[in-house]
């Protein structure tokens, strides 16, 4: 798994299940959050077109990344969506929680 911030968009790519996350996977989640600037005014887009695989260890670390980064003022919405990562947010009642 990967982030990659690039002004108010954050980009997810790889494998976002318990197989794909390790701690250097976590080390770029708290990494990535000192990329996004205190007080955005405009949303944080979290672009999700290339992501291979997420489960609900993948739901659950990416919603907490998403409540950090609210704490500092960035509203987060999602775009590109793949079927299956719509349908595990679906399932998981994750969008609903966390856009």
């Amino acid at each position: 798994m990967k982030i990659s911030i690039s002004g108010s968009t954050a980009r997810l790519l790889g494998d976002w299940s318990i197989n794909g996350l390790n701690r250097t996977g976590i080390s770029l989640l708290t990494g990535s959050l000192h990329q996004l600037k205190p007080g955005a005014t405009e949303p944080l887009i979290i672009d999700c077109q290339h992501v291979t695989a997420i489960d609900s260890f993948g739901n659950e670390v990416l919603s907490g990344w998403l409540q950090i980064a609210s704490f500092h003022g960035h509203e987060a919405h999602f775009a590109n969506l793949p079927d299956q990562l719509r349908n595990s947010f679906t399932t998981t009642n994750f969008l609903s929680r966390n856009n």
